[in-house]
């Protein structure tokens, strides 16, 4: 008879599953797939087994001061062969309106400061990304527009404009990219960004 197989993720160990020709599923009992509390198999979402995995990847970085009128850029670089996939693009403000805008396909003659950037597996030995992230780039040219979002005065001051892997950005393969912040207002404001996204082998 013959069958094909699916993995279903349980904990640190992959276990095999098989569906035969009559749409039988049977799955091989392993530590944690079965969860004791419920009897159920345990499942996860895609971006938590991106996690377990060690390939998802945490950016962070906090400007104290953006003048008025300044911009800031992060600077995301993906040398060829390198595909990320960045599911989640969040800033918060101390004040507003901003503009916050992504360019692809920029130019720039310095790169800026290396961003704080962690695997989200503490447990495993890290795997460094392939993408380069940077702060305060110098950018030549700022290629092609392909996302902008307004963030007006009162109300919110966070600005989310990646909310989650099913709305995630497929991005990389000698491309580079810029997400760059306007400030608006009329005097200087404090920022932070946080940025999630996972890279495949």
């Amino acid at each position: 008879m013959s069958s094909r197989s699916i993995r279903i993720i349980g904990g640190p160990n992959r276990e095999e599953a098989h569906v035969n020709d009559a749409n039988e599923l049977f799955v091989t009992q392993g530590p944690n797939v079965i969860d004791p509390r419920t009897g159920f198999v345990t499942t996860i979402g895609e971006s938590h087994r991106m996690i377990h995995d060690g390939y998802l990847f945490d950016a962070t970085g906090i400007l104290p001061v953006l003048a008025a009128g300044a911009v800031f850029d992060v600077l995301m670089q993906f040398p060829v062969g390198v595909v990320g996939h960045l599911t989640n693009v969040e800033y918060q403000f101390e004040n507003t309106p901003v503009t916050i805008e992504f360019f692809e396909d920029v130019t720039w003659s310095a790169a800026g400061t290396a961003a704080l950037v962690v695997n989200k597996n503490r447990l495993v030995a890290p795997t460094p990304p392939g993408a380069i992230i940077t702060e305060g780039p110098t950018i030549t040219d700022t290629g092609d527009l392909i996302h902008q979002r307004f963030i007006p005065s009162g109300g919110t001051k966070t600005g989310i404009l990646v909310p989650g892997e099913e709305l995630e950005w497929v991005l990389g393969n000698g491309k580079d990219y810029i997400w760059r912040v306007t400030n608006n207002t009329n005097g200087d404001i404090k920022l932070g960004y946080h940025f999630n996204g996972y890279e495949l082998p």
